[in-house]
């Protein structure tokens, strides 16, 4: 038997086993993390973080600011489209303000020169249930004063023949239209007003449709668009309902859902009280929250300018020019986004 000796004693071999072991643990000991370098590795993990959402942050709500201000656009190209349709099928304009050639001479002279009426003192003009008495005592009373209103227009539309052209002279059939601007809810239950706000209580614009004939036999006007309009006496005959049209409150908004709903008679009179101004979105008034200005605050920043071009005493063109707005929150004194779009309408049947 050969013995080989390999130069280390027991003891020693066993020493060198146990420091073996003991480097072997400690290497496994320090493959952790410590502290530090765990907050290290955070930070910059925190930093990509930041460096990878804050842009497609942005980039999201660029889209939405985006697609809020589309959606703006197109409703206001929307109301736009239909305004300028049916005033280019109108037989007959009226003016909304002072126009030289039209409004100085019968039967304007006899309101001062201008269309309107506007109360000067607190009344239910918005109240359906004051039809029979409180227009009345505007019109035919001293509680008033001239009046004009460029964010209104009123126009007859005819009823149209079978090749397309307006029936004239007018016959049942021919309704009296109105576009006009108001808060949505000028006043509460007990007539106070309410305060603008753009998102709970904006100002919109609403589109009136009445007759102008009523079903009897022979038909009878509803409306008085003859020269005796502005009575300067004593009234007699339809002034409710003509008062109700001309009439607006001492805030300069008129109200003309009483003269367009349908009685539900076997022969409707296809009367209606649409608000055309989208859900969410409003007419931009520039001082509608300045409570220095009073009523003057509610006048929208969109018009319906009114012209003569051929000096004939009729008006035979409208610039419309509309101003559509969009609030961030209830009681903002700031629009998150507003659209303005105007056009030129000719009026080629006008008579």
């Amino acid at each position: 038997m050969q013995m080989r000796f390999t130069g280390r004693t027991p003891q020693i071999a066993r020493s060198q086993g146990r420091g073996l072991a003991m480097h072997r643990h400690a290497r496994r000991v320090r493959a952790g993390f410590t502290l530090v370098e765990m907050m290290v590795a955070l930070a910059i993990l925190s930093l990509m973080m930041t460096i990878i959402f804050v842009p497609l942050n942005l980039g999201l709500n660029f889209f939405h600011i985006g697609n809020a201000r589309s959606q703006l656009q197109q409703s206001a190209q929307a109301m736009l489209n239909r305004m300028s349709a049916e005033l280019r099928q109108a037989s007959f304009v009226f003016p909304n303000d002072a126009l030289p050639g039209v409004t100085d001479k019968a039967p304007y002279t006899n309101n001062g020169g201008l269309p309107y009426y506007q109360s000067t003192t607190f009344d239910e003009t918005v109240d359906a249930s004051a039809a029979s008495s409180t227009p009345k005592s505007i019109v035919c009373g001293s509680n008033k004063q001239p009046a004009g209103n460029p964010s209104r227009i009123d126009f007859l539309l005819p009823k149209m023949a079978t090749n397309g052209s307006p029936q004239l002279p007018l016959t049942p059939g021919t309704y009296l239209v109105t576009y006009y601007a108001r808060r949505q809810t000028p006043f509460d239950s007990s007539f106070k007003s309410n305060p603008f706000d753009g998102v709970d209580n904006p100002i919109v614009m609403y589109r009136a449709q009445m007759p102008l004939f009523d079903n009897s036999s022979p038909p009878k006007k509803m409306v008085d668009i003859s020269d005796s309009r502005y009575p300067s006496g004593a009234c007699s005959g339809n002034e409710d309902q003509t008062s109700f049209w001309l009439t607006e409150s001492e805030y300069g908004e008129p109200n003309l859902e009483p003269l367009s709903i349908n009685d539900g008679s076997p022969n409707p009179t296809f009367a209606s009280h649409d608000l055309l101004t989208p859900r969410g979105m409003g007419l931009l008034a520039s001082h509608a929250t300045d409570p220095t200005l009073g009523a003057t605050a509610f006048v929208p920043n969109t018009i319906f300018l009114c012209q003569d071009t051929d000096g004939d005493g009729k008006i035979d063109h409208v610039r419309i020019t509309l101003d559509l707005a969009q609030y961030d929150e209830a009681g903002a004194m700031q629009t998150a986004q507003n659209v303005r779009l105007s056009e030129d309408v000719d009026l080629p049947n006008i008579q």
